[in-house]
C-alpha cells in the first residue's frame, strides 16, 4: 500500500483514485544481453566477471608454487582490497597463494622455503606496486609470531581462501 500511495503521489493523483484506475498488467519485455557488463552500482554479474577472469589471470606473470592454480572460474568473493574482478583480484590469489604457501612452509619446519616466497611477494610488489598497492609491506614476517598468521594479509588471505573452499598446496 505505501509503495502504490508513494507512486500515485508522484503521479500526481490520490491513493483513492490510484486504486479506482489501475494500471493494465504487461509483461516485462524479454531482453539479452550479448556481452556481460558491470552493474549500475558497480558490482559485477558472474558472467562478467568469468569472462574477465582468464584474461585477468594471463596479466599475472609470476608462477604459482608448485602443486597450486588459479581457479578456473572467478572467485565468488572478492578479496578486501580488490576494485574489480580483474587483473586485482588475479594478483591479490596469486598473492595471498604465495604467503599462504609461506605459511604452509613454516609448519612443515621450512622456513627457508617460506622466506624465499616471502621474497618472491616483495620482488613482486617492488615490480608491480600498483597491483598491491593497499597490501601492508609482509617482510620480514616472524614466523615464530601465532598474531602474524592470523593479522593483515595472512588473516585476510585466510578468511578469502575460506569463503571461497579454497586450498593451497
Amino acid at each position: 500500500m505505501l509503495a502504490l500511495t508513494l507512486a500515485a503521489a508522484v503521479a500526481g493523483c490520490t491513493a483513492a483514485e490510484q486504486e479506482e484506475s489501475p494500471l493494465p498488467s504487461t509483461p516485462a519485455p524479454a531482453t539479452a544481453v550479448a556481452t556481460p557488463t558491470p552493474t549500475a552500482d558497480g558490482s559485477a554479474t558472474w558472467e562478467y566477471r568469468d569472462s574477465r577472469w582468464s584474461d585477468a589471470i594471463a596479466s599475472v606473470p609470476y608462477e604459482m608454487p608448485e602443486g597450486n592454480e588459479f581457479p578456473a572460474q572467478a572467485p565468488q568473493t572478492g578479496f578486501a582490497m580488490s576494485t574489480s574482478w580483474g587483473e586485482d583480484v588475479a594478483y591479490s590469489w596469486w598473492g595471498c597463494v604465495i604467503l599462504l604457501s609461506a605459511w604452509d612452509s613454516v609448519d612443515a619446519d621450512d622456513v627457508k622455503h617460506a622466506d624465499a616466497l616471502l621474497s618472491q611477494l616483495n620482488a613482486a610488489k617492488a615490480e608491480r606496486p600498483e597491483q598491491f598497492s593497499e597490501w601492508e609491506a609482509p617482510a620480514p614476517v616472524p614466523w615464530d609470531d601465532p598474531v602474524r598468521r592470523d593479522a593483515g594479509e595472512s588473516g585476510l588471505c585466510a578468511a578469502w581462501f575460506a569463503r571461497e573452499g579454497a586450498a593451497v598446496g
